[in-house]
């Protein structure tokens, strides 16, 4: 049983709360929690039974339920199709959210093998992309009974978050860069291009791998209903340009043709492709740029090389 308390930036965990907390979920005694995780709205951690583990996560207060329940359901949803992503666990009380030990909301979810890897042969660029593909697939047919809960368009969402830098920034360069941003996501809405639920964070640390294959996709607490492509960039981003920001053109092609055996975009619809691209790399950049992160060079690189390479990539 957990000895010490485990203190993360904002929550302390301590043996009586584990023992309550196991019993409301039904989960034999622990032998170990460990922090895996934390940011301003949730906390991860592991915890590890002699027969199962288990993730348990601790969302801030202010944090929708409605939001959290939405995730879940489609979870569900998802794990009934095979897919391999985190179930969500009831409590005894048959909810998937406990409010009454932190003055917090914490939810509790299945746990996949598997790691996460930093560099993908063109094996598992393809698996990787037919996988999202499928995943998408099946979205869109939650989505048909289950209408997303935030239905206002990706532009809105980078003009509210461009506004939100234009408060920190001081940077001539970068307001200007801005400007033309929002013009990239207005022209791109007037496409009307295939939308759907999309996850939203698709990033390498949310990717599982076990025997060179994609085992587990996590993290769908970010779902919006956007153009397919965005998700598509990011995990282009991610799979496709090594550790100097350069794109791997290859890789690019394989990956579009594995997502198109499931996704029949249009070709018309691809052409925008490096559109897509510079969005998702421009606000990546912005991201680790206010985290004030090492990773900040690298995404300013790889926005600028995709701006130089329109061609190739369309």
């Amino acid at each position: 049983m957990l000895g010490n308390i485990v203190k993360s930036k904002y929550v302390s965990i301590d043996q009586t709360f584990l023992l309550k907390l196991l019993s409301r979920y039904r989960i034999e005694e622990c032998k170990s929690l460990r922090l895996l995780k934390e940011d301003l709205f949730s906390i991860t951690y592991l915890i590890k039974t002699l027969k199962t583990d288990y993730i348990l996560k601790i969302f801030d207060k202010t944090i929708p339920n409605s939001s959290i329940e939405y995730s879940f359901k489609l979870l569900q949803f998802l794990g009934n199709l095979d897919h391999r992503v985190p179930i969500p666990l009831f409590s005894r009380q048959g909810n998937f959210i406990d409010e009454s030990l932190l003055n917090k909301k914490i939810v509790i979810l299945s746990y996949l093998e598997g790691q996460s890897i930093s560099t993908f042969s063109l094996d598992q660029v393809n698996d990787t992309f037919r996988k999202v593909g499928n995943l998408h697939l099946s979205m869109k047919t939650f989505s048909k009974k289950n209408p997303p809960l935030f239905p206002f368009s990706f532009v809105n969402h980078i003009h509210q978050l461009i506004d939100e830098y234009f408060k920190i920034e001081t940077s001539e360069d970068l307001l200007s860069e801005f400007i033309e941003v929002k013009k990239t996501a207005q022209f791109l809405l007037n496409q009307n291009h295939t939308a759907g639920l999309c996850h939203n964070d698709l990033k390498k640390n949310h990717l599982l791998f076990s025997n060179d294959r994609l085992n587990g996709i996590l993290d769908f607490f970010c779902v919006y209903n956007f153009p397919l492509l965005l998700d598509v960039s990011a995990l282009l981003l991610e799979t496709c340009f090594d550790e100097n920001g350069t794109p791997n053109f290859n890789l690019i092609n394989n990956a579009i043709a594995s997502y198109r055996e499931t996704i029949p975009l249009t070709n018309n619809q691809w052409s925008f492709l490096p559109q897509y691209l510079s969005l998702v790399s421009f606000f990546r950049y912005l991201l680790f740029r206010a985290q004030k992160s090492p990773q900040q060079a690298l995404y300013q690189t790889i926005y600028q090389n995709v701006k130089n390479c329109h061609a190739e990539i369309g």
